[in-house]
């Protein structure tokens, strides 16, 4: 099931690609909204359902197709994010693509200054941003405080990931030419996808805070921590694949990434405990 609309009028400038699965139906308004609501206005809205279960997530996601013709909804059957994702990304018509998360929201100029940035900038490929982090019910933590340039984020690439997935804005040709999300992670796609960018090309992040990344409980499991961790491996291991100048073993990279987590296994409860207390939902987890 999915999009039925006629499509025969001209592309957008814009296409906004959102993945939902089982969604808090109040945190996916705020988030909705926080996109119909952009200053910059030429843009499609791409939903792509990954099968939820949860009835309230459906019908939230109905009521808002049905009050703005922008929103361009598909139900699919479960698969996962990433896939998700790339299924998204195969649907976008604009030239340039937003990503945003169904719990999180965007300043209402964010997608302004971001398409302006890549206007103005024609050889940057992707822009993040700073952003504010919160609670589960919206109470404000710290700035996340990304590197701006594309020569500080390729010295960090290797550390540690340099965006927030949300926030960031880019070509869609680029993002093509790379060959989007990599469907054998789970977790940490952006990061993979993002450096993978970032060696091609430049890529940056604007120094203003115009995205808003929620801690929730559904994002806190002691598996998937272990699972980010795994793909994060991966990814790094498939970097280095590329700078030695060699071919990307993606099957040889999965094995040495299962080996050093063997070897380093470790639970997480204190990563556990940490997103946990951030959420802002410890008194229930009591």
């Amino acid at each position: 099931m999915g999009d039925m609309s006629n499509r025969s009028e001209p592309a957008p400038i814009a296409s906004v690609v959102m993945a939902v699965y089982n969604e808090n139906p109040k945190l996916l308004e705020v988030a909705v909204r926080s996109v119909l609501n952009q200053s910059f206005r030429d843009f499609e809205f791409v939903i792509v359902d990954d099968g939820s279960t949860l009835q309230e997530t459906l019908t939230t996601l109905d009521r808002l197709e049905a009050e703005d013709s922008r929103i361009r909804l598909f139900k699919e059957t479960h698969r996962g994010v990433t896939k998700t994702s790339n299924f998204g990304l195969a649907q976008a018509r604009g030239e340039f693509v937003l990503r945003h998360d169904s719990d999180d929201w965007s300043e209402l100029n964010r997608f302004e200054r971001q398409i302006t940035y890549l206007r103005e900038h024609p050889d940057i490929a992707l822009v993040g941003s700073y952003t504010m982090t919160h609670q589960e019910h919206g109470t404000p933590l710290w700035v996340w405080t990304f590197p701006t340039s594309p020569e500080e984020i390729a010295q960090i690439l290797p550390v540690r990931n340099t965006f927030c997935n949300g926030s960031v804005c880019f070509r869609k040709r680029e993002m093509h030419a790379i060959g989007r999300y990599r469907e054998e992670l789970a977790y940490s796609l952006d990061y993979d996808c993002y450096w993978r960018m970032s060696d091609r090309y430049r890529v940056a992040n604007l120094p203003e805070t115009v995205y808003h990344y929620r801690f929730t409980r559904k994002s806190i499991s002691t598996s998937k921590s272990q699972e980010q961790k795994r793909c994060v491996v991966i990814a790094k291991n498939l970097a280095t694949m590329r700078q030695n100048g060699g071919v990307e073993d993606v099957p040889l990279a999965i094995r040495q990434a299962d080996k050093w987590i063997q070897e380093n296994r470790t639970v997480d409860l204190l990563q556990h405990a940490d997103h946990t207390m951030l959420s802002g939902a410890h008194a229930a987890s009591l």
